[in-house]
């Protein structure tokens, strides 16, 4: 079933990661709020990454891995070179319904609130772009 909070919407040719896809703000969304759960194939962190693009720490042990498998967290973009700062952020909560531990993505505290049809974007984090050779270190 679709998120109803967001839209996954294909990005015109001056964005950073085109040719891909971006996820969009479907309604305004306010701080501190959930926007969409991160989903996918969860393995043991020394099992998983395999050099994909949608891995995801989970805890000490654990990863989950969006590229075949997820939710439309998973098209979600890097901030840099679009915005000065994320506007959300990967947080592990546990969901009051089913006592589960799930990561989610969250309007960040710092952030008025995300406008609808605004890009969601989050810092993928030293060790993504590190591990890429993309890393500036001064």
């Amino acid at each position: 079933m679709p998120n109803p909070n967001v839209r996954i919407k294909k990005l015109q040719d001056d964005h950073p990661a085109y040719p891909g896809y971006g996820l969009f703000a479907n309604n305004d969304l306010k701080k501190r709020e959930i926007v969409v759960c991160y989903t996918g194939k969860v393995t043991k962190k020394e099992i998983g990454d395999g050099g994909s693009d949608y891995v995801l720490g989970f805890g000490d042990e654990f990863c989950i891995d969006g590229w075949k498998q997820g939710s439309e967290g998973r098209f979600i973009n890097d901030y840099r070179g679009i915005l000065p700062k994320p506007n959300c952020t990967f947080n592990e909560f546990i969901d009051a319904q089913t006592g589960e531990i799930k990561m989610g993505i969250w309007v960040c505290s710092g952030v008025g609130k995300i406008k609808k049809g605004q890009e969601i974007m989050v810092s993928y984090g030293k060790g993504f772009w590190s591990s890429r050779g993309l890393l500036r270190t001064c």
